[in-house]
């Protein structure tokens, strides 16, 4: 009886002990630490070139966020009563380490707050 009250504990530990595992194949994190497969990764990615190809100059900045969610990145100035704004959103993976840097994003820039153009040239 000893015995078998020994095993069903052990093997409920062991049970225990495994359903709180979780394997790591391949992915990145996201801006906010939540894990992305590489497919997720490469879907948002798809997202964000077939959003950017869509952009019409003088579109609004909150017309774009409204379609495109938050940027990975953006900047803000204001000189001589002139406002631009660049968001940078990830369209490539140059990268295979888990995190998005600039170089992986597409730029848009605002003036106003109105598109006037993205991409490097658009800089």
């Amino acid at each position: 009886m000893k015995m078998t009250k020994l095993l069903s504990i052990a093997a409920l530990t062991s049970m225990t002990m495994l359903s709180a595992c979780s394997i790591n194949i391949g992915g990145m994190d996201d801006e906010y630490g939540n894990h992305m497969s590489h497919r997720s990764a490469a879907e948002q990615e798809s997202r964000n070139r077939q959003a950017i190809s869509t952009l019409v100059p003088g579109e609004s900045l909150d017309s774009v966020i409204s379609r495109m969610g938050a940027a990975d990145f953006s900047e803000f100035a204001s000189k001589d009563g002139e406002q631009k704004t660049v968001l940078y959103y990830r369209t490539q993976r140059l990268h295979a380490d888990g995190h998005t840097t600039k170089d992986e994003c597409t730029p848009i820039v605002f003036i106003d707050g109105k598109v006037i153009g993205w991409g490097e040239s658009a800089l």
